[in-house]
């Protein structure tokens, strides 16, 4: 039998799913994990746990294939808008910051001042707030600068497990729209979007449609 398993990484939860060709459903299985909130607006996840949900579901919906059975493919949904700091070696540099995350009010209002409150909508049809990835990647140059200084990619929940699963960077254009950093109109990182924030495109993955075929995992 061919079948196909789909991955959801939630915000509290990673969901899998089993299917075959036809939709019927082989197998599914959830995996939990929770917020973390040192301080007030502070809203961050651990990595890990985010990865150790995809093994952990993963493991369990296998075990419903047969030796006969075929898997085609493996496709993936996620959180958006959560930003993970990785070093040359792929580990995660401090915990994620969630797109739930709103600490950088100064930031945001810095923003607003020096480009106008509309300027980052007509960017990547997301309106400035006090989080999402364009602010807490200025958040950290400004307060963490040693773990700034050390990230290599700057990677979200869609790549960093794409990453994980396949060793191939590569973020698709909607999720890439709510890190602030894109212009949807282009279609690629915007120079002056990445100058605010203050890294280079190549500290993010390259872009490529939904759909496409990544790679093979590793």
């Amino acid at each position: 039998m061919d079948l196909l398993l789909g991955l959801d990484v939630g915000t509290t939860a990673t969901k899998a799913l089993l299917i075959n060709t036809n939709g019927d459903l082989i197998a599914s299985a959830s995996y939990n994990y929770g917020l973390i909130t040192p301080h007030e607006d502070w809203v961050e996840q651990d990595p890990e746990e985010l990865w150790k949900g995809v093994v952990n579901t993963c493991q369990k919906v296998m075990k419903s294939v047969k030796p006969t059975d075929r898997l085609l493919a493996l496709s993936i949904s996620s959180q958006a808008g959560t930003t993970i700091p990785i070093d040359a070696k792929g580990k995660p540099l401090r915990n994620a910051f969630s797109w739930m995350d709103n600490r950088a009010h100064r930031e945001s209002e810095q923003i607003n001042e020096a480009f106008g409150k509309d300027k980052i909508y007509e960017l990547s049809g997301w309106q400035l707030g006090d989080g999402l990835p364009l602010l807490h990647i200025l958040w950290m140059r400004k307060n963490e600068p040693e773990i700034f200084s050390s990230v290599k990619y700057f990677l979200f929940v869609n790549d960093f497990i794409v990453y994980r699963l396949t060793g191939q960077l590569c973020m698709d254009p909607s999720d890439a729209g709510i890190t602030q950093l894109y212009n949807v109109r282009d279609g690629k990182w915007d120079e002056n979007a990445l100058k605010i924030a203050g890294i280079s495109q190549n500290q993010l993955s390259p872009i490529m449609n939904s759909g496409a075929v990544i790679s093979q995992l590793t």
